[in-house]
Order: structure tokens, then C-alpha cells, then sequence
């Protein structure tokens, strides 16, 4: 074991938990790899000694590095390294990697749905631009667990995901080039967006009369909010005498992570909206019916979410 478990001493005393009055123990382990220059980590831990060791090798066996052999590495083996090395990281809350979860469940699916099928097999050194090119043509007339193809704006941003794990490869030394460079894309043409004319915002509007979803529909027609920001709203974020909302987050999910709050993915992101009339007066409604419930239950919750699970059956 390249570490070891020793009482956390203070002042020359062995230290115990306030809280459960367990032993306090320090882990010190070496990280980096076999050979390098020796480097240290420590860690206390509260527990038996039994439970402090079994930490120190767990803890070991994550600091250990891998060894691999680029030359015995196929590009599915490659993506899997990928996307472990760019899995989201957080630290007190905070997400401090630069990958969000939403965006790399969305590299994930990329990967395992259309990368791997078709050249994932393929020796990591052998992969050519000819291979992307067949590959990217593959996708694009069959499609892969769809029928008809997929999208040229689907098949850049797989070609997106393949370049950027390249370009990691390529400063981690398992690639000498980045062979998505270069590699000719369909052309994407853009459609204009479809927008609701006023007379059918009104008629949305009136034929969810009664319904629960009627509020949130007529916050996203008022003011162009996504969902995600509209279901991240807190009653601290909706000002009725000024007729404002400030965007300051958004819900997400993630298979992995569950349902989850996220900043804006710009400064711009975060914003105050102006509020209409029609928007302000159904906030209003919104918030009784919420003091109404409140009062009813005993709650004294003054920053619940604007629209809750209790939305449904209001």
C-alpha cells in the first residue's frame, strides 16, 4: 500500500469527533505515477481504524494513473477516456469543470449512439478523414437508430464531439493529428422559425382556460423565457410593482444527475424581463392561489418555486 494510517494528533493528543466521538484519523498516500517524482496527499477521516484503511486504498486506487498504450487503443476505448477525463466536476455546490451535465449526457449519446456503431472499432492510429467522411455520409443517408437519415446540423455536432475529444487526444499524445480537420460537412440550411401570429397566441391561450398549464404557457408567449428558466422561477425573481423577472437559472436533467438547477451559460443569460400586463396579473393569480395553499398546510414558505407539483392539481 503506498500510503498509511496515522491518528490525527493536536498538541501531541489524539483527536476525536465532537459530533460521534470517533477517532480521528490522517491518510497519507502518494499520487502520480510509478517512477516520477514522489508526491503526497493527506486526508483526515473520522471511523475505525479498519474503515480509515479501507479508505487510504480507495483513495489510492483512484490516484493511481492509468497506463495505456496508445497503440492498442481503438477509438471507441479513446471516446470512453474522453469523456471520463470531461465528466463535470463540482466542489461545494458549484460546478467547476467546463462541461455541464445536460452537455455531456448530450457528448455521451452522441458517442454511444452514432460514433461507436460505426468506427468505433477502428485502431485509434489508423482512424482517417476518409473514415469520418464514410462515416459522417453513413449518418446521413441511413441514420442510425433512425430512419431516413440524420440531419446535417446533427452530423456537425457529432463531428463537433469527435474533433473536440481529437484535440484532446492530441495534447494528451495518443493522437499526432486531429483527423477530423479538414473533413468536408453537409450544408446546413436554415429554416425560418415559426411564430405564432396574435390571434393564435389568443386562441392558445383561451383553450387552456381551467388548465395548469395555461400560466406557464402565457409566461412563455409574453415574454420568449425557455422552459427550463420558466420552471427555475422563484417568487424572490418576480417583482409585481415593477412588472419584472429576473432570469438567474434554469432547471435541467440528466439521466445520471436527476432534475438540477444551473446558471445561464453567459453573462447575457442572466437578465431582467419586462413584464405585460396580461403576464403580471397572471403572476398575481399564480402567487394567491400559492398564499391560499400555504396557509391552508401551515406553511410559512416565502421563496417556493412559481411553478411546483401543486400547479397541477391547483
Amino acid at each position: 500500500m503506498r500510503g498509511h494510517v496515522r491518528p490525527y494528533l493536536r498538541k501531541g493528543q489524539k483527536q476525536y469527533s465532537k459530533k460521534n466521538r470517533k477517532a480521528i484519523w490522517q491518510l497519507v498516500y502518494d499520487i502520480g505515477a510509478p517512477g516520477k517524482k514522489r508526491q503526497q496527499k493527506s486526508k483526515n477521516f473520522t471511523g475505525t481504524k479498519t474503515e480509515a484503511e479501507k479508505e487510504l486504498r480507495r483513495l489510492i486506487d483512484n490516484s493511481t494513473p492509468q497506463v495505456v498504450d496508445r497503440n492498442d487503443l481503438s477509438v471507441g476505448k479513446f471516446l470512453d477516456l474522453w469523456l471520463a477525463e470531461t465528466k463535470p466536476i463540482y466542489s461545494r455546490g458549484n460546478l467547476v469543470t467546463d462541461v455541464s451535465p445536460k452537455t455531456h449526457a448530450r457528448y455521451k449519446e452522441m458517442v454511444d449512439w452514432n460514433i461507436k456503431p460505426i468506427i468505433g472499432d477502428i485502431a485509434l492510429q489508423k482512424l482517417k478523414k476518409q473514415d469520418i467522411k464514410n462515416a459522417w455520409w453513413k449518418l446521413l443517408k441511413d441514420g442510425h437508430h433512425f430512419s431516413g437519415g440524420l440531419a446535417p446540423k446533427t452530423i456537425r455536432n457529432i463531428h463537433g464531439v469527435l474533433s473536440s475529444a481529437l484535440k484532446w487526444g492530441k495534447s494528451e499524445q495518443f493522437v499526432d493529428t486531429v483527423e477530423t480537420q479538414g473533413v468536408k460537412l453537409p450544408k446546413v440550411t436554415k429554416s425560418p422559425p415559426q411564430v405564432l401570429s396574435k390571434e393564435e397566441s389568443g386562441q392558445l391561450i383561451k383553450s387552456l382556460d381551467g388548465h395548469w398549464l395555461q400560466p406557464i404557457v402565457i409566461i412563455a408567449l409574453t415574454t420568449g423565457m425557455r422552459l427550463g428558466e420558466i420552471m427555475a422561477l422563484h417568487w424572490q425573481h418576480f417583482d409585481a410593482d415593477a412588472a419584472e423577472l429576473k432570469i438567474q437559472q434554469s432547471v435541467s436533467y440528466t439521466k445520471d444527475t436527476g432534475v438540477f438547477l444551473k446558471p445561464p451559460k453567459s453573462e447575457s443569460g442572466q437578465r431582467t424581463i419586462a413584464l405585460s400586463r396580461l403576464a403580471t396579473d397572471t403572476l398575481n393569480k399564480v402567487r394567491a392561489n400559492h398564499l391560499e395553499r400555504s396557509m391552508a398546510l401551515g406553511s410559512r414558505n416565502n421563496d417556493s418555486p412559481v411553478f411546483d407539483s401543486w400547479q397541477q392539481t391547483g
